[in-house]
């Protein structure tokens, strides 16, 4: 039995910003499940796409731990995010912490928390949730290449632990220096909660006007090329042009790709079959999964999407790319990992949408495979023994 830790985790975005992607979601999971074992959990974060209304600077109650909201102006609304939050304010809930997460690499944020775990002698857990991927290290490189050399890399160095996700995001933090004791490969999870019978809720189709016995293709993510969105288009133009009853959704925030997406649509006369309905947020999902009958994820890079966990658990199949990092799919026969090639996406799409009483095994494989590998639970104890060895030394 642990002993009741204080935790204080930092990230430069949280809940309920809806525009931040699966490390926020990750992050308030994981809170709320520490808390409710008793754990004291603080979070230390910006007001980044929260409500206007809601209270800033100063501690809030939240699910059972507290959260601290600090006014972002100016640089610190954009990477490679400066704090928002003072030393007044980070200072005193460093020296009533065990231990500090650090969330999200190649911030100042970071920065400037080693040095101030330094001198309080505080162990941290760096996460860089995804940010050290090469793919997306090419973006910006130069900027990058100097921020690693000058910044990034002695986070790493000094580190009390290291939390990869994957196999693959373990190797990325090798290749930045990380000495590989010190890495703890503990994947993202889903409360099982959330997972339900497929197919219960036809809410979300309702409201885009979608047939009930139409078959739904659902995208949930950020509208990012770095999502591969456009390959999904492109891949499924052809069959929406054939078949009036298949459906595509794409939900997420728009970040640049949708009036392309939309105009490509027009363009190939399959527009009424292409749906946009923006962000849905988190008491949302449920129904909106429970509305389609194939997820897809032809992401170029990712930690280890929260979506496509969230899906396999309400039990439907997962067509991901390879840059998703689940073979596990693969391995569990719960869908296909692709490569990113239309033709392959196009192939596979046809074959999922053949054979329904396929897509209803691999669905129910995705279900086990997330009950059993990916539930929350049994990995918030993995993290929970993690920070106790931690707090102990």
């Amino acid at each position: 039995m642990s002993s009741r830790l204080k935790i204080l985790r930092v990230i430069p975005f949280f809940e309920p910003a809806k525009s931040f992607g699966g490390s926020v979601a990750q992050s308030a999971a994981t809170a709320e499940e520490l808390a409710s074992r008793g754990h004291q959990v603080s979070i230390l974060t910006s007001d980044l796409g929260i409500d206007a209304d809601m209270a800033r600077d100063r501690w809030v109650d939240r699910k059972g731990y507290r959260v601290f909201y600090a006014s972002a102006k100016g640089a610190c609304t954009r990477p490679p995010y400066p704090s928002a939050c003072t030393e007044e304010t980070i200072l005193p809930a460093m020296q009533e912490a065990d231990l500090l997460c650090m969330n999200v690499g190649l911030t100042l944020l970071n920065s400037k928390l080693r040095k101030l775990s330094r001198a309080q002698d505080l162990p941290y857990v760096y996460n860089a949730e995804g940010a050290l991927c090469p793919l997306r290290l090419r973006q910006k490189r130069l900027a990058k290449s100097v921020f690693l050399r000058l910044v990034e890399r002695r986070i790493i160095r000094e580190a009390s632990a290291l939390h990869a996700v994957t196999a693959k995001e373990r190797q990325d933090l090798i290749r930045q220096g990380a000495m590989p004791e010190k890495i703890h490969v503990i994947p993202n999870a889903v409360p099982m909660t959330a997972a339900s019978e497929h197919g219960t809720d036809l809410s979300l189709r309702n409201s885009l006007s979608i047939p009930d016995k139409a078959c739904v293709l659902l995208f949930l993510g950020r509208l990012n090329a770095m999502k591969g969105v456009h390959l999904l288009l492109e891949a499924s133009l052809e069959i929406l042009g054939a078949q009036q009853d298949v459906h595509m959704i794409f939900a997420g925030p728009d970040e640049g790709c949708q009036a392309e997406l939309m105009a490509t649509a027009r363009r190939a006369r399959v527009n009424e079959q292409v749906h946009f309905p923006g962000v849905i947020a988190a008491p949302d999902r449920r129904a909106a999964l429970q509305s389609a009958d194939v997820f897809l994820l032809p992401s170029l890079s990712e930690g280890l999407p929260l979506a496509a966990l969230e899906a396999g658990a309400a039990g439907l199949p997962l067509l991901l790319s390879e840059g998703c990092h689940l073979p596990e799919v693969r391995d569990n026969d719960a869908g296909q990992v692709l490569s990113l090639q239309p033709e392959v996406w196009r192939r596979s799409i046809r074959e999922m949408l053949a054979n329904p009483q396929r897509r209803r095994e691999q669905g129910a494989n995705a279900a086990k495979m997330v009950r059993e590998q990916f539930a929350l639970g049994p990995t918030v104890d993995r993290l929970e023994a993690l920070y106790q060895e931690l707090a102990d030394r």
